[in-house]
């Protein structure tokens, strides 16, 4: 990793491919988003670099605007799932996946939302071929699973305009392909605090979501408790589901997952077409 010192910036790599690492790397642990001065600052380079450096790395998913701001991408955590170091929410998380399946005996999965996919960061599997079908490293459309339902009820209107405007994909017969239907289910959601998949992603399987919020009640990930539709009623484990989701959002200094949901599909559209970030109204 480059080094960084408080009065003299990066010693790094005059190369391209050295000075987009130092871009990433100026990231501390506990910074969520830095501006492009903070970042012209901490990597000493010229502000036009910086700015083509992190342009590119948004392009490529390893960086993503957060207003003015940029914060680490979500493609970096699809290519972690591929070493052993574990972030934050994986860490928070485990133990809850962990205490879920002990107390089901079903696929505990935790994912985040890319674009308008589901990513899977960590799975606690059950029976070999049976649950989710989701491990590490997977991608699903958001709209077919309760993970990205849970995750897309909780994201700005200009998230969910985006995924529908992308197309509602069947995965299955059972996939929701409606706007309205979809819009229907999310605003459930955020009143309820969990959302359902019956069949939506794998013929035979049937799941229960819920979101895992920051205190800024942004959504960082959600977690899903998956089953065979012959034996698995999901409605049963929604309150077990909804609690380790709010205890991982508490860990991380988060909130409880209810949220007033908007109203209609024009909404939506509309904040589609906005090149503002609204959240959902609180």
């Amino acid at each position: 990793m480059a080094d960084f010192t408080q009065s003299g910036g990066w010693d790094h790599p005059r190369s391209v491919l050295g000075r987009a690492v130092a871009v990433l790397d100026a990231f501390g642990d506990t910074d969520v988003s830095l501006s492009v001065a903070e970042l012209v600052r901490r990597v000493a380079l010229p502000k036009t670099t910086v700015h083509r450096m992190v342009a590119d790395l948004v392009h490529l998913g390893l960086l993503e605007r957060s207003g003015r701001d940029v914060a680490l991408g979500v493609h970096l955590f699809e290519l972690g799932c591929r070493v052993p170091a574990r972030r934050r929410l994986l860490e928070t998380g485990l133990s809850y996946m962990q205490d879920l399946y002990t107390a089901t005996r079903e696929d505990v999965v935790m994912g985040v939302l890319d674009g308008s996919e589901v990513l899977c960061i960590v799975r606690v599997n059950s029976h070999a071929g049976r649950g989710s079908g989701m491990t590490e490293g997977d991608r699903l459309p958001a709209h077919a699973t309760a993970l990205g339902k849970a995750l897309l009820a909780f994201s700005p209107r200009a998230v969910v305009a985006r995924a529908i405007a992308a197309g509602l994909r069947p995965v299955t017969p059972s996939t929701i392909v409606v706007p309205d239907v979809l819009l229907q289910e999310l605003a459930r959601t955020c009143r309820t605090g969990v959302a359902y998949a019956r069949e939506e992603d794998v013929v035979g399987t049937v799941s229960v979501a819920a979101p895992i919020l920051s205190d800024g009640r942004d959504v960082l990930g959600a977690l899903s408790v998956s089953g065979p539709a012959r034996r698995f009623e999901p409605t049963r484990l929604a309150d077990a589901v909804r609690v380790a989701a709010v205890g991982i959002s508490r860990r991380l200094g988060g909130c409880s997952g209810t949220r007033q949901p908007w109203s209609s599909v024009t909404s939506v559209a509309a904040a589609g077409r906005s090149h503002r970030r609204h959240p959902v109204p609180a």
